[in-house]
Formats: structure tokens, C-alpha cells, sequence
């Protein structure tokens, strides 16, 4: 689970302290708040029939892209939806 805190705060959608830590390969965070950038990326796929459309392309192409591609499909899946 640390390793997906660490590429969150990589990616700049959350801020964290990494507080104490369990044990030599587990880190324990204490996660702020969720930046400008990881709003950003929940509003682009925060309709319920955009996230399906995301997923079942995702699905598509093997099952893995980028969160910046998912990102990106969902801005323009709602582009298409708006008429723009």
C-alpha cells in the first residue's frame, strides 16, 4: 500500500507527511489533503457512465494505462458528452 502513496505524491494528487514507519519496508503516511492536480483527475472521471466507458476501453488494450491517460480519456469522454 505505501508503494500507492509514494506514486500518488510522485504524480502530485495528494499531500502526505510519511509519519512513523511499521516496519523496515512499510511506510506510514499521514495524507494531508488531495491536490489541485488530484481533484483535477477525480473530476475527469466522476460520472458513472464515463468511468465505465474509461474501464471498458482501459479493458480494451490489455487492462493498464498511465492515470494521466485515463485522465485524458475521461476529459475528452466528457468533452463528447458536453457537444465540445
Amino acid at each position: 500500500m505505501s508503494l500507492h502513496i509514494h506514486l500518488l505524491l510522485d504524480a502530485g494528487f495528494i499531500e502526505a507527511t510519511d509519519s512513523i514507519y511499521l516496519d523496515e519496508n512499510v511506510d506510514d503516511f499521514l495524507i494531508t489533503r488531495i491536490t489541485f492536480a488530484g481533484y483535477d483527475y477525480l473530476d475527469s472521471i466522476r460520472s458513472d457512465s464515463v468511468w465505465n466507458e474509461v474501464k471498458k476501453r482501459v479493458a480494451s488494450v490489455g487492462g493498464s494505462v498511465s492515470l494521466e491517460i485515463v485522465k485524458e480519456l475521461g476529459v475528452t469522454l466528457l468533452k463528447t458528452q458536453l457537444g465540445i
